[in-house]
């Protein structure tokens, strides 16, 4: 059985109640699952019981320490893939347990149900998403089907877990780069940065920019496999 972890946000009703319509599907389909609103702590609670053991000016540092953890350590760390949730705005939380599972060597499975494209266009494969999270993700799924009436509230969630699905038994088949026996490391961006940037004195000067623009011609499929998910649509 296979666990999965929500990065997403649970801030307001909206967003908690998508979250449990497609952890239903996720379940439903056998999947082990970690859902912060459910598994993790209520805000409330935890700050309450530290204010019996730790002086008020401590607390809400305790609290952020306690949840950081919870996710990262436990969560995340316990977790073969993570589900990111990638609308906007983005979540500064969801990048940084994004950042995480891929340099734990966990599978990332990012995902959009938003139409906006601040940062490029919906006909790209990326769908406008920064490019951080795009290159955090080893399967990116664009999901804009159309919910408007209430009887296509399952169809919706069960579409949208079909597709996460898919993704991750294509990794699990070694079609994209995750690779669950190798934890990622800062090394294999090391590598393309020094191949890129290694002995140019000023980077940004008009000689420096074109040895770069030069080099990462020649080994552009290359880095693009080092950093490109598989999106699915």
């Amino acid at each position: 059985m296979r666990t999965l972890y929500f990065a997403a946000g649970l801030f307001n009703g909206s967003d908690k109640t998508f979250n449990v319509f497609l952890n239903n599907e996720l379940e439903r389909r056998g999947n082990r699952t970690f859902l912060p609103q459910r598994d993790g702590f209520e805000f409330g609670r935890l700050e309450n019981e530290l204010k019996n053991f730790l002086s008020s000016e401590i607390v809400p540092f305790a609290v952020n320490d306690i949840i950081w953890t919870l996710d990262i350590g436990k969560f995340v760390t316990e977790s073969d893939f993570t589900l990111a949730k990638c609308d906007e705005p983005l979540d500064p939380g969801v990048d940084v347990e994004m950042c995480a599972a891929h340099f734990l060597g966990k599978g990332v499975i990012g995902y959009r149900t938003d139409v906006r494209s601040p940062y490029g266009s919906l006909e790209t494969p990326s769908r406008g998403i920064h490019p951080f999270s795009e290159m955090m993700s080893d399967v990116f799924i664009s999901h804009f089907d159309n919910l408007v009436r209430q009887e296509q509230i399952n169809p919706y969630f069960s579409n949208l877990a079909d597709k996460i699905i898919g993704g991750i038994k294509k990794l699990e088949n070694q079609e994209g780069r995750w690779n669950p026996s190798n934890k990622k490391c800062i090394m294999e961006i090391e590598d393309v940065a020094k191949y890129l940037f290694s002995g140019i004195e000023i980077i940004n000067s008009p000689e420096g920019t074109l040895e770069v623009v030069k080099r990462y011609s020649e080994k552009v499929e290359h880095i693009r496999k080092t950093y490109g998910p598989i999106f699915i649509a």
